[in-house]
């Protein structure tokens, strides 16, 4: 029985998807675990990955992105040939892993949390200094939220 947290398991199924896991150049389960840790991030209620209460919270585009440029670097070494009347490009795959690499590289911080997260009195989560400027009116003070960003 496994004791992963079912939000990891679920993060490695979507990641191992977004890399193509399972086609040539192949990730292992393990690459994939790895690139999952190099790219966590604050949780929904802005806990740290280095805090007890942290929920698993993953940038899934930057370790897409990452996992594809790990397979161009495995890709790297195939060369074009040709035996007989078959044409062989396996150069394409290195072209075309970069290629996903960059698709995945506009989504990279998509899921980066806002400067400051606060927790209002009638609010569950205001996020000040966030994206447009919103402000939201609230009575009685702001507490900043346990594991959250503070300046």
């Amino acid at each position: 029985m496994s004791t992963e947290h079912p939000e990891t398991t679920l993060a490695r199924t979507r990641l191992a998807a977004m890399v193509d896991a399972g086609v040539e150049p192949t990730l292992a389960a393990e690459e994939l675990t790895d690139l999952l840790l190099r790219n966590r991030t604050v949780d929904l209620e802005g806990y740290r990955p280095d805090h007890d209460s942290w929920t698993p919270s993953y940038m899934l585009g930057a370790a897409a992105q990452d996992g594809w440029l790990l397979k161009a670097g495995k890709a790297v070494a195939r060369v074009d040939g040709a035996d007989g009347g078959l044409r062989l490009s396996r150069s394409q795959l290195h072209a075309h892993c970069l290629a996903m690499a960059d698709r995945y590289a506009m989504r990279r911080y998509a899921t980066m949390p806002l400067a400051r997260t606060w927790r209002g009195p009638e609010l569950n989560v205001l996020n000040a200094d966030g994206p447009g400027g919103m402000t939201v009116p609230i009575s009685g003070g702001l507490e900043p939220v346990p594991g959250g960003a503070t300046e």
